[in-house]
């Protein structure tokens, strides 16, 4: 379920959480909103991770 939405623009951050882990999706598409169900089909080559406790890029 979407928890959180971000509007940067030209694309949108949309916060998942899934179990206890936050993911954030990065798209274009404007028709999604917080409380939304989605399924996702992640490109893990062009993911981004970050260390949960210093919010540092692995």
């Amino acid at each position: 379920m979407i928890e959180r939405v971000e509007n940067l623009g030209d694309h949108r951050l949309f916060g998942v959480l899934i179990d206890d882990l936050n993911i954030f999706i990065k798209t274009t598409r404007s028709d999604i909103k917080e409380k939304d169900t989605v399924s996702i089909s992640p490109q893990w080559e062009q993911a981004h991770w970050f260390e949960r406790y210093t919010g540092k890029r692995i």
